[in-house]
């Protein structure tokens, strides 16, 4: 989840940098969770497992304005928190990457015309491991929203 998206070319803006998930922010990461059909979602003792031993396929999308601005925000939650990443999300079952994309970018109020390829990066994390597949949309259309926290 992402506190605050700002396009801006190298920097960015967020309302607070809390270090903690407050109770409001927990409420709006499940709002959005929500969205998601239950039938997506895999129970706790199945992800626990199958994080264990296999990477998580995530999805990084790389939105660039005319202007060169880059879409950044600011991460809250694990693994990333208190950083800035690009919007993204983890690819559901039966979901293909351009879904995927329409999805995130859905998420932010988002829409974009063609997709790229960026690059496809296995990355390492002290629980877990993902394969991150990078994607560039240039031009998107609409404003990003930001996370109502």
């Amino acid at each position: 989840m992402m506190m605050l998206l700002k396009a801006e070319t190298r920097e960015a803006c967020c309302r607070s940098r809390d270090e903690t998930m407050t109770t409001e922010l927990r409420s709006a990461y499940l709002q959005r969770a929500k969205r998601i059909r239950p039938d997506k979602w895999l129970s706790p003792n199945l992800w626990n497992a199958l994080t264990k031993h296999m990477p998580i396929a995530c999805v990084d999308m790389i939105f660039e304005r005319e202007d060169r601005s880059i879409l950044y925000g600011w991460r809250i939650i694990s693994p990333y928190s208190r950083t800035w990443a690009l919007p993204g999300g983890r690819l559901l079952h039966r979901e293909n990457l351009i879904a995927c994309a329409k999805r995130i970018a859905r998420e932010y109020g988002l829409g974009f015309g063609n997709l790229y390829l960026v690059g496809v990066f296995p990355t390492t994390f002290s629980r877990r491991s993902d394969l991150v597949v990078s994607l560039a949309a240039l031009r998107p259309t609409g404003d990003a929203t930001v996370d109502n926290v």
